[in-house]
């Protein structure tokens, strides 16, 4: 019993510094070879946006959690007179642990492996201009996970408690396909197709360890 609670207080002692919490605002790309996606849209990557915050639970393993919105449209032409507007955006939720490595007391290397909860949506409108058009919005719900290596770079003397830092990580992620069906049909959903979000991520971000 004695054992068992030392245990546990050793891995909920935080880091050795003191400094325990981390909040970053972050940009990032993640590619997919998904075959809908490459027909409907003229890149494989899509563009998003987020936060990230972590908490550790000892000197080199935290719990991190972040929330990013990705987006990304296309005009699809059916015919020389007519064609739509499609925007697609994903929202992601991600949590997981991150274990790091202190090389200086400016440089951590890290891995990290998270799971993902995801909702997707695509819009269709004639003219985005115009108010008094027809949307036609589809939409799911998904799960994944993502993988990654980066480095975090946390600059300044080590006696203090507020550092900036930055990161930057590069990993593989999948989002398992999502069946689009019509927010608007009622208890008869019209389903337009699947997307499968599968490729490699790039994430970068600045903020503050304290």
């Amino acid at each position: 019993m004695i054992l068992i609670t030392l245990l546990a207080g050793s891995a909920l002692a935080g880091s050795a510094d003191g400094i325990d919490h981390e909040l970053s605002v972050e940009l990032g790309s993640m590619y997919t070879s998904d075959d809908t996606w490459r027909d409907l849209f003229d890149s494989e990557a899509v563009s998003a946006q987020g936060f990230r915050a972590g908490y550790s639970i000892n000197p080199n393993v935290a719990v991190v959690a972040s929330w990013h919105r990705g987006a990304h449209d296309s005009r699809l032409s059916f015919s020389s007179e007519q064609s739509v507007n499609m925007d697609f955006t994903i929202h992601q939720l991600a949590v997981g642990p991150k274990v790091d490595y202190q090389v200086f007391h400016w440089l951590r290397p890290y891995a990290t492996v998270q799971g993902v909860g995801a909702l997707g949506r695509i819009q269709l409108d004639e003219d985005a201009q115009d108010d008094d058009n027809d949307l036609l919005r589809f939409s799911d719900t998904s799960f994944g996970g993502f993988a990654a290596l980066g480095a975090e770079f946390v600059p300044g003397s080590e006696s203090r408690r507020l550092h900036l830092a930055t990161h930057i990580e590069l990993g593989y992620g999948k989002v398992f396909a999502m069946t689009f069906e019509d927010e608007d049909a009622g208890n008869t959903p019209i389903e337009i197709g699947d997307l499968d979000m599968q490729g490699f991520t790039i994430n970068a971000g600045v903020g503050v360890r304290f």
